[in-house]
């Protein structure tokens, strides 16, 4: 007969494949869903930037349009750099 420890021995011997591919796929989850949160905040900075773009065009007499594309292209590079920098 087999004791309790002798037992637990045998089931991580069985286990321990699962295990390893469980780890690696929640390894894997947490990558993805780090990186979404990465691309959120520079999309939230773009959207941010848009706003300034277009308040900025309203008052300077520029193309709205062009308002908003120049803030959306100045936040998401704000964005981007911010998050190079912080991962330094």
């Amino acid at each position: 007969m087999m004791d309790e420890r002798q037992a637990d021995a045998v089931a991580q011997v069985l286990l321990a494949p699962g295990q390893k591919a469980q780890d690696e796929a929640r390894a894997a989850r947490e990558r993805a869903a780090a990186l979404r949160v990465r691309q959120r905040r520079v999309a939230w900075l773009g959207l941010a930037g848009a706003g300034a773009g277009a308040a900025v065009a309203w008052h300077g007499e520029v193309s709205l349009g062009l308002g908003v594309i120049c803030g959306v292209a100045v936040g998401a590079l704000t964005g981007v750099l911010n998050r190079r920098l912080a991962s330094n």
